[in-house]
Order: C-alpha cells, then structure tokens, then sequence
C-alpha cells in the first residue's frame, strides 16, 4: 500500500505546521493558511470532487506533502478540469517516500490533465519516464520592454544577456502612442464584462484557459499574497481584453512580468493597448523592464514593433499530460502562465 493518502481538510493545521516549520521556509502560519484557501476554499474551479493533495504521515505527523489546485480549461467549447500539482516537500529523513507522492497525483489524474508548473530537474526526469510532455506552447519567443524613457540600465542589459537576448533598437516613432479611441485601466476586480469579453472571444483556439470573471478574480485578488495587477483595454467604454501582471524582484532589476493576455488577438490595436498599458504601469512603479514569456506569434509581432527586445525561449521546464487525442495541435492551444501554480 503507498504511504501517501489523500488530504482531507482536517488535515490542514497540520498541514500549515508542516509547511511552515520546513527547512529553509521563511513564511509563516498566516501565509500558509491564506495559501491554502486560496488553492481551495476561494477557487471556483475546486467542487470538493477533486483531492487537495496528498500526504505521508508519521506518528501523526505530517512530513511530506504534494498539493492540488482544480482550474478550468477550454477544449472545442467545453471545460475540463486541469490537475495542478503545487509544493512538494519531504522532510529529508522521509525522501526515499517521496515519488509516492508524485505517483499519487499522476494516477488520479489519469484520464484527465495534469500539469506541473514548475518541477525541478530530478522532477521532469521522473515526469518524462511517466509519458509526461513539456507544456505545449504557440511560440518560442521572450520579450523584454524597457520601461524607463532613459534607457536600460547595466543591471537590466545584465538580466537580457543572462536570457541570451541582446538590446535592439528603439521602436517605430508612433509606436507608443495609444490607438485612437482606445485605453488602458487599472482594474480592482473582474466584474459581469469579463464574462461578456469570455463570450464574444472563447472561440478563438480549440484550447485555452477559462477566462470567466470568476477565474480572472480569483486568479488576480482571491489571496492576500502574490496580488496581481488587472489591466482592462476599453475602446469606447466597452471591455476588448486585458493582461494581468506580476511584480518581481531579481537581484538588482525589478520589473513587471506579464502572466497573461487575453482579447481577441487579431485586434492589434486592443493588443497594443495592452502592451502599453503595462509598460507604463511598469514606470509608474519604479519597475525597469516588463518580461514577457512566450504567449502567442501575434503578441511576439506586435511587443517587436513596440521595440521589445526578443530571443528564443529556453525549452519549457513544466510538464504536461493528457490522453492521446484530447489536447487540440498546439497552434490551435492557448497557453499562458495563468496555467499551473505560477504567480500563486
């Protein structure tokens, strides 16, 4: 019998205990306990049909943990529940247990999508031997805008070269100007346009993220911690699309890194809106650059007009599985880092 078994919400003071008093963790009880009800409690993608995780025991204990947390992906118009793995943490003296974990959570998953987000290296290993896949992407470029007018900084050319991109030339003379008739606004929550904007646009790939109100709340303003920041592009008062983005700290840099964006992508001037939006969010909070992961070949077109600097992404460290045939051709998926524990 595998020494893992399912977490039940009895289980989470100790759960709280454990995670807080592991090795290394600098973040207390409060954190802990607003973590998991965000995982769980606030997540509109989580019915209770779904285990919260797993977990080893000893003598009452807990001294291993790999968590779950339910979201909502879109295949040919239907939501499918995604099965995503967070915080796997052993005690050391218990690692020789600690796959049993990773097994536990592939075999309920089976049938279905699991995703992990970020797994380590030893990890991926294990992930690739079990018939996972990297995390399908739509394009294979990074993008990084300077947000200061002035120019980049050492630190900033500094973090480029570690990505292996190299400083291009200043944008197109009109490129940072606003469309005409359009704006970019901060927003504090996701209200009944957001689900109006998932209506009018849901069709554009076979699969994407559910991107309802509910989700985009819970995603950006359901935890205390790790708070986004909601950017609406309007034309005309009427809600086209929106980005969501990150604040990050990386040595000397500190930058806004964009964590999705959402709109009808053949609408450039919406996806320019946006873009710009969130460079000038970025100068307005002292941030350097925005980075922007691989999203989509039109996004990477538009950010190079805006005079991104651009190189190729490394290979992707999440993984992925899914039965043969459910998962649409990846030109057809829509993947943004809004998929897996990223950013929560």
């Amino acid at each position: 019998m595998s020494p893992a078994r399912a977490l039940v919400a009895d289980d989470e003071p100790a759960l709280v205990d454990f995670l807080s008093t592991f090795p290394g963790e600098r973040r207390g009880p409060a954190f802990w306990q607003d973590r998991l009800a965000l995982w769980w409690r606030r997540n509109p993608a989580f019915t209770g049909e779904q285990p919260r995780g797993w977990v080893l025991h000893r003598a009452g204990a807990v001294v291993g943990f790999l968590g779950n947390v339910p979201s909502r992906l879109q295949l040919d118009g239907k939501p499918v529940v995604v099965w995503n793995a967070t915080t796997w943490r052993v005690r050391e003296e218990f690692r020789s247990e600690s796959l049993a974990l990773l097994f536990a959570h592939a075999e309920a998953a089976r049938g279905g999508v699991a995703v992990y987000s970020t797994p380590n290296a030893r990890a991926r290993t294990i992930m690739d031997r079990l018939g996972f896949t990297p995390l399908p992407a739509g394009d294979s470029t990074t993008s990084l805008l300077p947000a200061r007018p002035s120019g980049p900084t050492h630190a900033v050319a500094a973090y480029a070269a570690r990505l292996g991109i190299a400083p291009s030339g200043p944008p197109a003379a009109d490129a940072h100007t606003v469309p005409p008739g359009c704006e970019a606004v901060v927003l504090r929550d996701a209200d009944e346009r957001f689900d109006e904007l998932w209506r009018r646009t849901r069709g554009q790939f076979a699969g994407t993220a559910v991107r309802s109100a509910d989700a985009v709340r819970w995603y950006c303003f359901a935890g205390a911690h790790h708070r986004k920041i909601l950017l609406g592009a309007l034309r005309d008062g009427v809600l086209r699309g929106f980005a969501v983005a990150q604040r990050f700290e990386d040595g000397e840099v500190s930058g806004l890194r964009l964590r999705d964006l959402w709109a009808d992508l053949s609408d450039a001037a919406i996806v320019d809106t946006l873009c710009l939006g969130v460079i000038a969010e970025a100068r307005d909070a002292g941030c350097e650059l925005v980075h922007v992961p691989p999203l989509e070949p039109r996004i990477t077109r538009r950010l190079r007009r805006l005079g991104a600097w651009q190189g190729a992404a490394p290979p992707p460290a999440g993984r992925l599985r899914a039965p043969a045939g459910l998962l649409p051709a990846p030109a057809s998926l829509y993947l943004s880092e809004n998929l897996g524990d990223t950013g929560l």
